[in-house]
């Protein structure tokens, strides 16, 4: 809610009541008068430098011209758009800025909005003519062009890299490149530290920045626009897409101003990652496997067979002889009748999906802390309150864009100062106050090490704790007998740094804790969970905006597969399968009579189970095990060895190539339904474009195995299934397709009227009072020894996304980092003779691999960092199954190599 005080002014005889903090110009805006703008854009900070924008303020006997873009409304203040003065101002400006812009501007050619052009048929009698330019510079990539012919050096595409991408990539140095916007050196952007997200395209207004989906599109004067989410990460952005009605294929994606999540911000994916969508090599047909060969099949001969082998199994070896994997990419929609098909049709609770592999540790350790096991939390509520930001384990500007970058701006604004913790020097380290290097597999350590300070120091919130948690004696007992120096010294990080950011974080008056994947892959990841919940507590620095703690969810939709009960303890809500009530309930939703009262398997535990025989079939939804679990020729003979195996995907994935059966899904343009996203904010996702060829929509198909399977299911759109999942499930009770159509709404949501959760934990716990969990330092399943004597760690890249089916199917993505590059400390390269670009092979005691090395001092001596979205060099072949005693989630972060060249 705005401060500012209400006032009125008048605007061309026209009396308007606004705000002491708004613009003249928003103002305009806001009652249809229109005053012109070329260097403004709503979306970043005005700067009033081309003053296209002026008009004449008269406050009192007192008149000049202002830059309305930039001047605050002042009380009874006279505001005139269009007198002689301002007229001639503006004539004379925009004839400056329309010689500047050549006739060869693609949006102009296109009939897309041209600033430059718009003004100069608007305001000026005759076309200008233009002037000719010769300029050396120039800059093409994978993504976007930047026609300096056209750029009328207004700056505003470099305000967007200080301002929003706090990249600094671009500049306009007076007496330097013609002060035309550049790289410090003149250089490509990338070389610069250009990520490409496109946002400096949103905002030029001359067609000099300009995407190349745009630039490449067939002309089109009637595309279509859907608002949707996109697929990619859990952060849950908005956008527009942009289809070809008449070729029925998406244009391009542009930036969705109206939304709270976002705004005009995306990453690289998600404004050109879209591609895969239209790719040829999308399954079009259902496949059925015939003497090990895929052949076309209908529809209904692929219902047949699944329907029968699926029905031989159970029938022969009972429910639990059969498995279901859902899928984060995937709806809650999807999700929920997954879940179902398996409980309900089939009767087994061996349904499970990806967040076993990112973020069980989460929901188990939350949940026990807490009573949730979710971010507490709002993106930006985060980055406009906390005072401290706390990031550990999470590489966010890579696999969170959009929050890494909102991170960076409240550093930049002086909102937040910023504490780092992670064993690769990540870009959110050049915006930290303190950097902690930890040894991968020593979080309890460092963190132990931070709560024995605040506790030596008596820093810790004695009125919280009392009131607000219960375990705290027994805990604090835990670390009686343990010294700082010590557990930092497990962690191999320097003690004085952590005690100062201890400190930092103990007397902030917010504070929040920012973590991902670095802190939950791990066979102790849930101990790294309650540790941080400890953390929280131990300050009070939960429950109120800008303190909490915040696990960044990583794919678009994981935590509404695990809200939808895609999980094998849970129904919908987390309602647990063990309780005899919530059986109870369920059977009665769904008219059956006997659930499985017993946790199913999880997706390593099915593997197992399949290698040993004892699952002899399993479906497979939007999920791609044969690449993104760990140890992979375990779990490629494990899908071998399966007896019947039904994929549904968008391709045909390295796990398809194992299938009896390929259905066709569709894609997050070509479906309806809603993500939620890792703020647990339920968003609406929308159809842009019809399915091609002969998919079907995935609820459908799952809609028909529940009718083939006894369970009647008439549901005409994803919105019925919505209300199902409202009317059972307590956390969405509230939500439904209208009420979340403009925004979407954050559970808890408990009915019709509730307004959704901010902030969790505000007033009490989830589960009451928080609970203290004692924690001990437990080393990592595997370390480095004689026979293997370095350490691998794995992550994502920014270009990439989970197994690359969607984003090494982007032209652009693919283009800009065809091939994995394994990052090696310049002492062990050196070491082994390696240099950079050098192919060298890594091999643990799973497996083994070649890949590309990336010689580098930003990770530290001893340790390898590899991604997993490259099944040439499949990082999984060499990672450690072992698995959390508690959350079953592999310890896809530390295992034991071998290098050499």
């Amino acid at each position: 809610m705005s401060d500012g005080e209400i006032i009125k002014i008048t605007i061309d005889g026209k009396e308007i009541e606004c705000r002491t903090d708004e613009t003249y110009h928003s103002i305009a805006e806001r009652n249809g008068i229109e005053i012109p703008t070329l260097c403004h854009h709503p979306a970043i900070e005005p700067a009033a430098k081309c003053r296209v924008c002026v008009v004449e303020e008269t406050v009192g006997d007192a008149s000049k011209t202002v830059a309305s873009c930039k001047e605050l409304a002042k009380p009874n203040a006279i505001v005139k758009t269009d007198t002689e003065r301002i007229v001639r101002t503006r004539t004379a400006l925009i004839t400056k800025f329309a010689k500047l812009h050549t006739g060869d501007c693609v949006i102009c050619a296109s009939g897309q909005n041209c600033r430059v052009k718009i003004w100069e048929e608007k305001f000026l009698d005759q076309p200008v003519e233009k002037e000719k330019k010769e300029i050396e510079l120039h800059e093409s990539n994978e993504f976007f062009s930047l026609n300096y012919e056209n750029c009328i050096k207004c700056g505003t595409c470099t305000r967007v890299t200080s301002d929003v991408q706090v990249c600094n990539v671009l500049s306009i140095e007076k007496g330097k490149f013609d002060g035309y916007p550049t790289t410090p050196d003149g250089g490509s952007f990338e070389s610069a530290g250009c990520v490409a997200c496109g946002n400096c395209t949103v905002v030029c207004p001359a067609g000099a920045l300009v995407t190349h989906h745009v630039r490449d599109a067939e002309y089109c004067d009637d595309l279509t626009r859907t608002t949707t989410i996109c697929s990619y990460c859990g952060v849950g952005c908005n956008f527009d897409v942009l289809a070809n009605p008449d070729t029925n294929a998406i244009s391009h994606v542009e930036s969705n101003f109206d939304n709270v999540v976002n705004g005009m911000a995306l990453c690289v994916k998600g404004r050109f990652g879209w591609d895969f969508v239209n790719h040829p090599e999308r399954l079009n047909t259902p496949l059925i496997k015939k003497k090990g060969e895929f052949v076309e099949a209908s529809w209904n001969e692929a219902f047949d067979l699944i329907e029968q082998k699926l029905k031989n199994i159970r029938d022969e070896s009972g429910p639990r002889a059969l498995a279901f994997l859902s899928s984060a990419k995937c709806t809650n929609e999807e999700n929920y009748l997954m879940q179902k098909f398996a409980r309900a049709a089939v009767g087994t609770n061996s349904v499970d999906h990806c967040a076993r592999l990112c973020h069980a540790s989460t929901v188990a350790g939350l949940a026990r802390a807490f009573g949730s096991g979710a971010m507490t939390n709002s993106i930006n509520d985060l980055t406009n309150d906390a005072e401290v930001i706390f990031v550990i384990g999470s590489n966010t500007t890579e696999a969170h864009p959009v929050i890494g970058i909102k991170i960076k701006q409240a550093v930049k604004k002086g909102i937040s100062k910023l504490i780092v913790a992670d064993p690769r020097e990540i870009e959110l380290v050049d915006h930290s106050e303190i950097y902690l290097q930890q040894k991968p597999g020593s979080d309890v350590a460092l963190i132990n090490a931070f709560m024995k300070v605040i506790l030596d120091e008596k820093l810790h919130d004695e009125e919280f704790i009392n009131n607000r948690t219960e375990g705290f004696d027994e805990y604090k007992k835990g670390l009686e007998d343990v010294s700082v120096e010590l557990l930092c010294k497990i962690a191999n990080v320097d003690v004085d740094k952590v005690k100062e950011a201890a400190r930092m974080y103990a007397n902030a008056k917010t504070a929040s804790i920012v973590y991902s994947m670095g802190i939950t892959q791990h066979t102790t990841g849930t101990d790294n969970v309650l540790s941080l919940a400890n953390l929280a507590m131990l300050t009070g620095q939960i429950g109120r905006p800008g303190a909490g703690v915040n696990p960044l969810r990583g794919q678009n939709n994981v935590q509404g597969a695990c809200d939808l009960g895609a999980l094998p303890n849970v129904y919908p809500g987390y309602q647990n399968v063990t309780i005899p009530e919530n059986k109870v309930k369920f059977e009665k939703a769904w008219g059956v009579s006997d659930l499985d009262n017993e946790v199913g398997l999880t997706v390593v535990e099915v593997m197992h189970a399949a290698h040993k025989g004892d699952v002899r079939g399993i479906y497979i939804m939007g999920e791609n095990p044969a690449i993104s679990d760990p140890n992979l020729n375990h779990v490629r003979e494990a899908l071998e060895k399966c007896e019947f195996l039904v994929v549904q995907d968008l391709f045909l994935t390295e796990t398809a190539k194992y299938a009896d059966v390929v259905l066709p899904g569709v894609s997050f343009a070509e479906k309806d339904g809603t993500f939620t996203n890792t703020e647990r904010r339920v968003q609406r996702v929308r159809k842009a474009i019809d399915p091609i060829g002969d998919r079907k929509q995935d609820w459908i198909i799952l809609q028909e195995m529940l009718n083939r399977f006894g369970i009647e299911t008439k549901y005409s759109d994803p919105s019925e299934i919505m209300d199902e999942i409202a009317s059972i499930s307590p956390i969405y009770g509230g939500i439904s397709f209208e009420r979340i159509n403009k925004i979407g709404l954050q559970w808890p949501c408990k009915d019709k009227e509730h307004e959704g959760t901010k902030i969790l934990h505000q007033s009490e716990f989830s589960r009451g009072k928080g609970k203290f969990h004692t924690v001990s330092y437990i080393d990592p399943a595997e370390l480095p020894d004689e026979e293997y004597p370095y350490m691998l760690t794995t992550g994502r890249i920014l270009y990439h996304f989970h197994t690359g089916e969607m984003s090494r199917r982007s032209k652009g993505l693919h283009e800009r980092r065809p091939i994995e590059r394994s990052e090696i400390n310049t002492k062990d390269a050196e070491k082994l003779g390696i240099k950079n670009g050098d192919k060298i092979t890594i091999e643990s005691r799973r497996g083994k691999l070649t890949t590309v090395a990336r010689v580098t001092d930003r990770i530290q001596e001893g340790l390898v960092f590899m991604s997993f979205h490259y099944k040439e060099s499949a990082a999984n072949l060499l990672t450690n199954d072992a698995l959390d005693p508690i959350a079953k989630i592999p310890e896809f972060k530390v295992c034991a190599i071998k290098i050499s060249k």
